[in-house]
């Protein structure tokens, strides 16, 4: 279990990244308290062969709206978001089943849900979850959460203004090239698959984008984890043909 309390202070100057320019002007404060409780069990932390990983971790921020004794349906965007209110549930987990020889079979899922208190003040425009792509060229200054895709463009499978409720599906089979001291290398092939939505009344777990593809990756202890996958996404225009670079974790 771990727990801790973040203070985030926003300036906005004509910034129109914000949900449609929802809040493009003023401040912003952010403190929310995050709790985690997790699991592991893999038996390897760069090679595993068998075990799981499992967490869950809940974000909450104090209601303001509902002890401030504001009518918030005609306030500004600033009276709003002048304290940043809502509440987050993440939660991972993944498997690792050795199959024959050195071939590992890996399941793994995400899944996050941002609410809000008010619904005069609706959801955040900070923190909202952006899936798609392999995450690495998005800025995040603004709090959003990434979620890799593989097959998919960089925040493509998300709503304009960035969603309230995710999830993602993938299951890999890997195979060892070199284990030694100095490197390890392993390839794979994957089947994925997700989706975003606006709210959680429009969430359905199986209605997704789906992709595959295949990939390697290389461990040095000097420089950590490098990857490389190229994916394939079957759904309209936003999928086809992609490549994508990885950095540690960074596509979990």
């Amino acid at each position: 279990m771990s727990h801790g309390i973040t203070y985030k202070h926003y300036i906005l100057n004509n910034y129109s990244s914000l949900a449609s320019g929802l809040f493009t002007d003023g401040t912003a404060n952010d403190i929310s308290y995050a709790l985690t409780l997790s699991r592991n069990s893999v038996d390897s932390p760069i090679y595993p062969r068998s075990g799981s990983e499992v967490s869950i971790t809940g974000y909450i921020t104090p209601p303001y709206s509902a002890f401030s004794g504001k009518d918030y349906s005609m306030a500004t965007a600033q009276e709003k978001y002048r304290w940043v209110e809502y509440y987050k549930v993440n939660l991972r987990g993944s498997w690792m089943m050795n199959l024959v020889a050195d071939v590992v079979l890996n399941a793994r899922f995400r899944f996050g849900w941002m609410g809000y208190y008010d619904k005069n003040i609706g959801l955040s425009p900070l923190g909202r979850y952006y899936l798609g792509g392999d995450g690495l060229t998005t800025w995040t200054i603004n709090g959003n959460e990434v979620v890799p895709l593989r097959g998919y463009e960089n925040n493509s499978l998300n709503p304009s203004d960035g969603g309230a409720v995710f999830d993602r599906y993938t299951i890999e089979l890997r195979q060892p090239i070199i284990e030694s001291n100095s490197a390890t290398i392993f390839v794979l092939g994957f089947l994925e698959g997700g989706n975003c939505w606006s709210d959680i009344k429009e969430f359905h777990p199986f209605e997704m984008y789906s992709s595959a593809g295949f990939g390697v990756r290389l461990f040095m202890p000097t420089l950590g984890q490098f990857g490389i996958d190229w994916g394939y996404g079957f759904n309209g225009d936003k999928g086809g043909s992609h490549f994508h670079f990885s950095i540690g974790q960074s596509i979990d």
